[in-house]
């Protein structure tokens, strides 16, 4: 089951601490979405008040914290944040919920598409990336779409899909 932690934060009414604030969760979220079994970790700011900050941290489960909280960087984070906040953080846990049909649906699906995508024609480099069954997707691919025809940039691999011609 996905572990996720919801941080709200507020920052200070002044456009030095929004500023830096803002910054130093988009220098966080580099960070932190590299760190193993941390599926994504996304930072928002609120189109209503630019005080508001959300940050929304997803793992692959509850001990995936570890490798987060191991971080090197994860010690300077609240030494700068803190003094940039006008109230305490709000920090909640959730485990993410899938119904089981969803759940069954993804794991069909992925055992369906598995043999057109392998990781020789996406990633980085060969051998770099591989379907993910939880989040149903590539990374994403270097490639290009020419009515219908798929070649990898990397390999020079061409998948073919009669009839779709969307990029």
């Amino acid at each position: 089951m996905v572990y996720t932690i919801v941080v709200h934060l507020r920052a200070k009414p002044d456009q030095e601490s929004i500023s830096k604030l803002h910054a130093k969760l988009l220098e966080a979220s580099a960070v932190y979405s590299k760190d193993k079994e941390t599926l994504s970790w996304f930072v928002m700011q609120s189109v209503h008040d630019p005080q508001d900050f959300t940050i929304v941290e997803r793992y692959l489960n509850e001990g995936s914290q570890k490798y987060h909280l191991s971080n090197p960087y994860w010690k300077t984070f609240d030494p700068y944040v803190i003094p940039l906040l006008e109230k305490d953080m709000d920090l909640r846990r959730f485990e993410e919920l899938v119904p089981a049909s969803v759940e069954a649906s993804k794991l069909s699906t992925a055992a369906s598409l598995k043999p057109y995508f392998n990781n020789k024609a996406f990633g980085s480099y060969p051998g770099a990336a591989a379907f993910d069954p939880l989040n149903q997707s590539y990374p994403n691919p270097a490639i290009v779409s020419i009515n219908g025809t798929y070649t990898s940039t990397q390999t020079g691999i061409v998948y073919k899909s009669p009839g779709n011609t969307a990029p």
